[in-house]
């Protein structure tokens, strides 16, 4: 029965990375460009915190709080599907010694990858202001990731736990000891070694005596699972269209208003559907408006004029490529019968609905402008903004979706 539930893991877990590989395959050759752009902003951000942090023992503080978010929140993956419940609800025992042992490794090494790459991006603030000795970064990184394997434990545990404020509170706890131990490693302040040896032999009896006393939560288990794959899908849909992913809808009925009154185009049927398909996806518009967000947080805190410009359009561009690659989610089959209009005119809203969201966009991004960078430099790009999105959204992207029908 042990090799059995072995191979099952195996099995269900090799089903979900031969799917993942070609999503990330893609993202890997087709937007490459976006990570090393974000590592050359980090290298700025990094050049202005050390140069004007200057002996700030602020930065311990957010070491603590970045490091402590995914290791409090981190959830081991158990592969699990909505029939196991009944399924396989039997073998639970065999399964905690087999299979869930599985499911602890495979989190693990890849909570291990996640913090690694986590602290290698924060390392050049660790080495400017905390220690310039790598064995201490090295030493640092070997106890956050005792800390990681201590909580993915916990947190499995937490699961057998039947209401949602109890869990609310055991993670809430483990948050706030977790930004403790990690506030006083990287010096931002101390802590008797005996006070956290204690919590530790606290908490260790404490989620053994969870273990034996209480059965594993199938339903939550399984809520859990879905909801980290879904994670993982909607990452995966803001580069290209995923059909694993569920519609979330929300009405925002006062923010279409305010976008039909605002728009310059003339209403048509295939417009009035798109603006409210857009606005009305979660996914979509959600990751719309926090990019929107950050730049315009970006622009408000970059000193430098050559780079305010290039993170306007740097923006600008990554907003337009997530909309158009919203293009097979908004279609209906029925909307061709209820509007049997021309397939030009159904390129055609959609072509101005991405321009509308663009159009807001500049408009923000512009009034950042004015009052980082004056009148001149806001209108000379403003301009130019207003161009780039006119010929992103009709001459290109048509071109495009008149190809992928083709």
């Amino acid at each position: 029965m042990k090799n059995e539930l072995q191979l099952l893991w195996k099995k269900r877990s090799t089903l979900f990375w031969k799917d993942a590989i070609r999503y990330l395959r893609v993202i890997l050759t087709g937007y490459m460009y976006i990570p090393i752009i974000l590592l050359i902003l980090l290298a700025y951000l990094y050049h202005y915190i050390l140069t004007q942090w200057t002996g700030s023992a602020w930065i311990g503080w957010i070491f603590a709080f970045l490091l402590s978010i995914p290791i409090s929140g981190s959830r081991i993956r158990t592969f699990l599907y909505a029939p196991d419940s009944i399924r396989l609800l039997p073998l639970e025992d065999a399964m905690i010694g087999s299979y869930f042992r599985l499911s602890w490794l495979y989190s693990f090494i890849m909570q291990l990858f996640w913090l690694f790459l986590l602290m290698l991006l924060l390392s050049p603030l660790y080495y400017g202001m905390i220690s310039e000795d790598r064995v201490d970064f090295y030493l640092a990184y070997v106890m956050v990731a005792g800390l990681s394997w201590m909580n993915l434990y916990a947190g499995f545990q937490e699961q057998r736990l039947r209401g949602n404020g109890i869990r609310f509170v055991h993670g809430s706890v483990r948050w706030v000891l977790n930004f403790l131990f990690l506030a006083g490693l990287f010096h931002a302040f101390s802590a008797s070694v005996v006070v956290w040896l204690l919590v530790v032999g606290i908490g260790s009896v404490y989620y053994i005596r969870l273990s034996r006393h209480k059965d594993l939560f199938w339903t939550y288990l399984i809520e859990v699972e879905q909801r980290q794959l879904m994670r993982f899908y909607r990452f995966v849909g803001v580069f290209m269209d995923v059909p694993h992913l569920p519609v979330r809808v929300k009405r925002r009925k006062w923010l279409i208003y305010v976008m039909e009154k605002a728009s310059i185009f003339t209403p048509s049927p295939y417009n009035f559907l798109f603006l409210r398909s857009l606005v009305r996806y979660q996914d979509i518009f959600s990751l719309y408006y926090r990019l929107l967000i950050l730049a315009v947080l970006s622009l408000y805190f970059v000193e430098h004029e050559g780079l305010s410009i290039a993170l306007f359009f740097l923006f600008l561009y990554l907003n337009g490529v997530q909309l158009a690659g919203s293009w097979k989610r908004v279609q209906a089959y029925f909307w061709d019968v209820v509007y049997p209009l021309s397939f030009r005119e159904k390129i055609g809203g959609f072509s101005r609905t991405i321009f509308t969201f663009l159009f807001f966009q500049v408009w923000i991004e512009t009034v950042m402008l004015v009052f980082k960078w004056g009148w001149w430099t806001a209108l000379v790009v403003f301009v130019t903004g207003m161009l780039a999105v006119y010929l992103y959204a009709y001459p290109v992207l048509q071109k495009k979706l008149n190809e992928a029908e083709q």
